[in-house]
Parts: structure tokens; C-alpha cells; sequence
């Protein structure tokens, strides 16, 4: 939802992952965006402590992924986003920015969401996003999402794919969840998936289950999340590998 909000927020997070037969590590988050009215809230000014671009969909769906083997830089990404005026179920942005690591890396995104009632209860979201990294090159990513609310909870079936063209490389993912309000203070997402590329051949990468726990430790700004999972990876012969994280998160926003 803060990805389609209008408004200047900035959120700041302290995540600390273990796993079984590793030592633990903290990986600090942050994300900042900034308004500026004079042009009717379509332009923003954007900083993040990692591009989503340049993380794999194992990272992006899985919360325990502050990866062992791919260790992200020390770097933030800072972009000027310009966001159109949605359009009936349409809305699209684009943005043109830099990976402020060392040598700094100059990148353009354009994003589109296409919502859609299929019918009273069913519900249908298509995103795309195209960008280009003067690094790495450019890529896409597609996701498809089903969605259908119960009395108390809310099923979701999604579908990604990630195309990278500089390795000629698609990634594959597909993640069941069921997700429930406990209370006005806390939620709660239960969630099965399985991850997939095309190289060497098409194949599964790991199977995963796990539950994601949310809880509003004050007023609408601080917030902790508890995120046991298990994994079962292929390239250790789909043995299990348990692990748990945990989160603290701060959300200063323009609405409060």
C-alpha cells in the first residue's frame, strides 16, 4: 500500500536473520520519499537502502533473505520518480536515478498496475516493470496476482517473472498466502511457494513455507515482525533449512 500512496513518508528498519548452522546477522533498511507539491504531487524524490531491481525474486518474496551468499553493498539508491495520473484501473511511473556505490550507477525504471474486478469477490492485479542498469543492463519483471477475501481472511495466489538480460536468465516464482487480521494491532500471513529458473535448465530452485507476523507496537509508526520459515533448497538436496527473523520497523509518515 506505501507504494501506491501520494504521500512523503520515510520508513527505517532493523531486520536480524538466523539460520540453522550459520551465525545470525543485522541488515538495516530504509526507505525515504519526498513530495514535491509544486508539481501536483506527480513528482517525488525517492531513497532506498537497496533498488528492488537488483535483488532476485528469491529476495524480494522471502523474508528471510538478507543472503549469505549474495551480500548486498553498502549503497543507497536515490531516483526522482514522476507518476502519472491513473487512468480508470491504470496507473504507471516512471524514474531515472543512482546506485550511489562506488563507481556510481546511473538507472531509469517505468513501472504500470492494471487492477481489475473479475467478479464480487475475485480480484485481478497485473504490474510490469522495465529498467536499466549502465552496470548490469536492463531487465523486466512481470506479476500476476489473484486475489479473493473471506470473513476473516484474504487468499492470494502470485505468479512472478524476472527476466535479466545480461545473463540471458529468467527466475521464476509462484507463492500461495493466507493472510488474517488478528486484531487491530496485529496480522498475521501464512505462506507456501516454490522458486524457479531457467538455467542450466528449467527447474525448481527451493521450496518454502513460512509465516510472516506483524504487530503495532505504537500509535501508527512503530511496528515489529516475526517471520519463522522453512526452506528446502535444491542445491542441498532439498534437505530442510529452518531459519527466523525478526524485524523493527519506524514509519514516519505525512498522514499523521
Amino acid at each position: 500500500a506505501i507504494e501506491r500512496t501520494n504521500n512523503s513518508f520515510m520508513k527505517i528498519g532493523l531486520r536480524g536473520v538466523q539460520r540453522s548452522r550459520e551465525s545470525s546477522n543485522l541488515e538495516p533498511q530504509f526507505k525515504f520519499r519526498l513530495d514535491l507539491p509544486a508539481l501536483e504531487e506527480r513528482l517525488k524524490l525517492v531513497f532506498e537502502s537497496e533498488a528492488p531491481e537488483l535483488q532476485s525474486l528469491d529476495e524480494q518474496i522471502r523474508p528471510e533473505t538478507a543472503s549469505d551468499d549474495k551480500q548486498v553493498d553498502e549503497t543507497a539508491v536515490g531516483a526522482l520518480q514522476l507518476k502519472a495520473k491513473s487512468a480508470h484501473q491504470w496507473s504507471a511511473s516512471t524514474s531515472v536515478g543512482v546506485d550511489l556505490k562506488l563507481p556510481a550507477d546511473t538507472f531509469w525504471r517505468a513501472k504500470g498496475n492494471y487492477s481489475w474486478d473479475i467478479t464480487e469477490v475475485w480480484t485481478l492485479n497485473l504490474r510490469e516493470n522495465i529498467y536499466y542498469f549502465h552496470s548490469d543492463g536492463w531487465g523486466q519483471t512481470t506479476q500476476l496476482t489473484f486475489e479473493r477475501p473471506f470473513i476473516k481472511h484474504v487468499f492470494r495466489s502470485k505468479s512472478e517473472a524476472r527476466y535479466i538480460h545480461r545473463d540471458r536468465r529468467f527466475e521464476f516464482a509462484k507463492v500461495f498466502s493466507l493472510l488474517r487480521e488478528l486484531s487491530p494491532k496485529r496480522a498475521i500471513a501464512y505462506q507456501v511457494g516454490a522458486l524457479g529458473e531457467n538455467k542450466p535448465e528449467p527447474q525448481v530452485t527451493a521450496y518454502f513455507t513460512g509465516i510472516n507476523y506483524r504487530r503495532k507496537l505504537y500509535k501508527e509508526w512503530l511496528f515489529y515482525e516475526l517471520s519463522p520459515e522453512l526452506l528446502f533448497p535444491r542445491d542441498e538436496n532439498f534437505n530442510l533449512r529452518p531459519a527466523i527473523s525478526a524485524k523493527i520497523e519506524v514509519v514516519f509518515s505525512a498522514d499523521d
